[in-house]
């Protein structure tokens, strides 16, 4: 309980003083650089600093650009060297380093990326956490220009400000240690070494431009700040939030998303392939790379998937009652079964399963009889190379498939098709790239293409184009 309230408390004496060396209009986010490593090491680039011992509140010394400060683990206790020099005072930490005078350009680097504002050094589990404290928008201009990209069209800059503001202040205060990562895992975040990107200017002037901005959104009671989710490409459509995580939000509900094809616009005539497969893409895998990702799932899950070998896919669009389909036509349960059973996987982990680029997808099979099927979505696809196949027409008729020229499709008696046996490829042919919630940024960057402002953008993305006042973009 001691340990508790003790870390309670420092973390308290951190935001006073971070908040007494910035301005006090401005939030503060916490961004873990690096944690589970023994030594930590950063230099000075810009302004003044001071390190001092938060828990006896003991100032170690001035900081000037240049200087090198290294903090190893000793034991329960931190060991400081600067240029080289270790002070043989062992501290108990954290260990920070608060610029002097904020009106400067404050800059340190670490791991040969710069970062602007504050950094802390801290003891978590044995080893050391470094996290920078960093006002909230310096912190966005190391974050749009990195998500959106930085020759992006302004009103699509514009709109990622204002998300990414929304989303990180969302997060602020919700983590004992620290509020937010570097990677996409939150929002990627290149420190002030992104402010030195080829265009960066367009983001910066982005941020600039909608300082202090957050989407609020109000239900029945009070407006609150808008979990602001949002993904690189929808493919055509977003999706219900439920359908995909677990809470039914108002203002993350699916949109249509034709922009999305903008990506493709844009791939061809940049030559930058990755563009366009971020809005359509496909993957294959023999049936032995099937067994292998199953078994590389069971590794990192506590839901191991035991089917023996691999047999069968069925794949489901179910939305969250279960009774109804998905809006985006998104894939939400995937039926694996194999020589000793079965097992269902659900929702953004078959991505994580297959490494898929998003769960849009359709499945077919392929290898040399050629079997394929689409399953769930109402397309219909031939069937080809399939000798001695016999087909029951509507009025009861048996034909032969060769005779068949045109197109038909393979559906279960519970209506939905399959993916069998027999097969020796199977073909994942997806759209869109990411989790498909909020905001998708090619279809940002498509609206702002066709004359759209980043107000517009945000209120089609997080309320439908209601424009019922609910959703507001107001200052925090």
């Amino acid at each position: 309980m001691q340990k508790i309230f003790r870390l309670i408390l420092v973390v308290l004496i951190i935001f006073m003083l971070l908040s007494s060396a910035s301005s006090k209009e401005t939030p503060e986010m916490r961004v873990c650089l690096a944690q589970d490593v023994t030594s930590v090491s950063y230099r000075i680039q810009s302004g003044c600093y001071e390190l001092r011992d938060i828990a006896t509140n003991w100032s170690i010394g001035k900081l000037r650009p240049g200087d090198i400060v290294t903090i190893n683990l000793a034991g329960s206790n931190l060991n400081v060297e600067v240029n080289g020099e270790q002070d043989n005072i062992p501290f108990s930490g954290p260990l920070v380093a608060l610029p002097q005078d904020k009106s400067d350009k404050n800059v340190f680097s670490f791991k040969n990326i710069q970062y602007r504002d504050g950094i802390t050094v801290s003891i978590d589990n044995r080893c050391l956490l470094a996290v920078n404290h960093v006002g909230i928008e310096n912190y966005l201009y190391g974050v749009v220009g990195r998500e959106m990209g930085a020759g992006a069209h302004e009103e699509a800059l514009k709109a990622q400000a204002v998300v990414s503001r929304t989303y990180a202040l969302a997060l602020c205060g919700t983590g004992l240690k620290y509020d937010l990562g570097t990677n996409t895992s939150t929002q990627v975040y290149g420190g002030y070494s992104a402010e030195m990107d080829f265009g960066a200017e367009k983001a910066i002037q982005a941020v600039d431009e909608t300082q202090g901005e957050v989407i609020y959104y109000r239900g029945n009671g009070d407006k609150e700040i808008i979990q602001a989710f949002f993904h690189s490409n929808a493919g055509g459509y977003t999706e219900d939030s439920e359908n995909v995580w677990n809470e039914s939000l108002p203002y993350l509900k699916g949109v249509p998303s034709p922009e999305d094809e903008y990506a493709v616009e844009y791939g061809d005539k940049t030559g930058q392939v990755w563009a366009s497969e971020s809005y359509r893409w496909e993957k294959i895998f023999s049936l032995a790379e099937i067994e292998d990702a199953i078994g590389k799932y069971n590794e990192r899950t506590a839901s191991p998937i035991n089917i023996g070998s691999f047999q069968e896919m069925r794949i489901y669009r179910e939305g969250r009652d279960g009774k109804s389909s998905t809006v985006s036509n998104r894939v939400t349960r995937i039926e694996l079964i194999g020589t000793k059973g079965k097992a269902n996987v659900y929702r953004d982990n078959i991505r994580t399963l297959f490494g898929l680029k998003s769960t849009k997808f359709n499945v077919t099979g392929g290898g040399s009889k050629r079997i394929v099927i689409e399953s769930g979505s109402g397309e219909r696809r031939r069937l080809e190379g399939t000798a001695g196949l016999k087909i029951i027409g509507a009025g009861g008729f048996v034909v032969d498939s060769n005779d068949r020229k045109e197109p038909f499709q393979v559906v279960t008696r519970d209506g939905n098709t399959a993916l069998k046996g027999g097969s020796e490829q199977i073909i994942f042919k997806g759209y869109g790239y990411g989790h498909g919630v909020g905001m998708s940024q090619w279809g940002a960057q498509g609206m702002a293409a066709n004359g759209a402002n980043y107000r517009e953008i945000i209120e089609h993305y997080y309320n439908q184009d209601k424009r019922d006042g609910k959703l507001t973009v107001d200052s925090y």
